[in-house]
């Protein structure tokens, strides 16, 4: 807990309360990928066994992260934990997504990544005028914006300059807010080209 600066009194449970929402009306839950920090809090215990904590729900992740997940390498093997998605696969809740781009529904649509981990996959919501872009770890926090910065835990960091590039990109021409959802300082930043590569234009939703 000291490590990843994890706070038990706060719990997503608490956080949809807070929200107005209940699990129960959840009907899609979308993972990035499977990794603990991201799957965390997927299933609940319900007498003695693992549940879907939406039991509404029908939960998403990539084809390609759940086979590696399921037998990682010895290198992330930590990062996985099935008690967080293989109840979801035995209570068939869970959707197996193939596609390397998709439209998942009106507005939001899925692309896959594959340099933090294999099959993660980032999430663009768009109305037509302002789109949101979470980049799950792709870019985890706005210091990792310029394009030689990329963290440690990453399989194939050659890969993910390449993809962060190609996103970087689009973010700064279409003015995209791209969330962050690791940095302990800010939700969500925009982004511009400079002539020294691509850095923070605006820092947003300060925490």
């Amino acid at each position: 807990r000291n490590i990843y600066g994890i706070d038990p009194e706060t719990t997503l449970e608490k956080s949809l309360k807070a929200a107005g929402v209940k699990p129960e009306e959840i009907t899609k839950v979308l993972h990035t990928h499977l990794h603990f920090d991201h799957a965390g809090g997927s299933v609940k215990k319900e007498d003695g066994k693992l549940v879907p904590a939406f039991p509404s729900a029908k939960y998403f992740v990539r084809k390609k992260n759940f086979e590696w997940g399921s037998s990682p390498s010895d290198r992330d093997r930590g990062s996985y934990i099935k008690q967080n998605f293989v109840p979801l696969m035995e209570h068939g809740v869970l959707e197996l997504i193939d596609d390397a781009t998709m439209e998942f529904m009106d507005g939001i649509s899925l692309y896959e990544i594959n340099g933090h981990t294999f099959g993660q996959q980032a999430i663009k919501i768009s109305d037509g005028a302002q789109t949101l872009f979470f980049c799950a770890d792709l870019i985890p926090m706005h210091a990792h914006v310029p394009l030689p910065y990329i963290m440690g835990y990453d399989l194939q960091p050659l890969v993910t300059l390449q993809e962060k590039k190609e996103v970087l990109a689009k973010a700064s021409d279409e003015d995209w807010t791209l969330v962050v959802q690791h940095d302990p300082e800010v939700v969500a930043v925009k982004v511009e080209r400079t002539d020294k590569g691509f850095r923070v234009k605006e820092k947003l939703f300060q925490l």
